[in-house]
């Protein structure tokens, strides 16, 4: 307690045990007294907390209204890297479309296996196509109707072999004779670069050896062809069918860049009805 002249005034606080504080005065009242507030106690500040809550906390958990619209909802693939994001968007494609179609598809004789193979084939036009057959240049070993799938990985690591069968536009030959350069042929390598190459009576002979030919059809005819040497970078072609079959014996030796893709297997419209 105390007073004096200038109306000084001192204050006497005590902390009652309910957290408030009590205060007594003396001398005459100041207009503005300085008063020195006492922290409120603990328990006091969290009574305080729990009857009024934090005005914080609210705004820490949930973000601002004005960015509720502007935050899009993600799917789990979104948080997935850029590959694994096109494999999961690839099944999805697959699931939704693909497999009703698959489902659709009968084929007594074919396996669940093969289907899936064949539609996994079909998914991808940048590893495999598929071609319809139009002459009976390839025949006995694909007829007029018939659909072959081809492949284009196995030459990105290896030259054409002999014996196979091949996709290729036409080569420039043809182009010459006003046949469309997207023109995509079928016919089977019987020379690769570097081999010599000839026909006696209707005989191929690559090499000096005379070649077993049991896929070609009967052909009665007899031709002649004189020996060559296949250059670099270039294959002889033939159809199965020799006596009704435009190939290298026409046109000369083909180009290995005009190939596009190797035959794997070939099916007909009934097998899959």
């Amino acid at each position: 307690t105390g007073g004096g002249q200038g109306g000084v005034l001192l204050w006497k606080e005590a902390i009652t045990p309910t957290g408030q504080v009590a205060s007594q005065s003396s001398s005459t009242p100041h207009p503005t007294p300085f008063r020195t507030p006492t922290p409120p106690s603990i328990g006091g500040q969290r009574e305080r907390e729990a009857k009024e809550g934090d005005p914080l906390r609210p705004m820490a958990m949930a973000p601002p209204r004005l960015l509720r619209g502007l935050i899009a909802p993600m799917s789990p693939a979104d948080w997935l890297p850029c590959h694994l994001q096109l494999l999961a968007s690839s099944a999805s494609l697959l699931h939704r479309w693909w497999l009703p179609s698959l489902a659709r598809l009968r084929c007594p004789s074919c396996s669940d296996g093969f289907k899936l193979f064949l539609v996994l084939l079909l998914f991808s036009a940048a590893l495999a196509e598929v071609r319809f057959v139009a002459s009976a240049s390839m025949a006995p070993t694909l007829r007029p109707g018939d659909r072959a799938v081809a492949e284009k990985v196995t030459y990105m690591f290896r030259k054409p072999s002999a014996g196979d069968i091949v996709f290729f536009r036409v080569p420039a030959a043809l182009q010459n004779c006003g046949i469309n350069k997207d023109v995509v042929f079928i016919k089977r390598v019987v020379a690769t670069p570097g081999d010599f190459i000839e026909v006696r009576q209707g005989q191929l002979i690559v090499n000096g050896v005379a070649q077993n030919e049991h896929y070609t059809a009967p052909h009665g005819g007899s031709y002649m062809m004189e020996a060559m040497r296949l250059p670099e970078d270039h294959v002889f072609v033939m159809g199965d069918n020799r006596n009704n079959s435009c190939d290298s014996r026409a046109w000369g030796p083909l180009p290995i860049s005009n190939i596009v893709g190797r035959h794997i297997m070939s099916f007909t419209r009934s097998s899959l009805q």
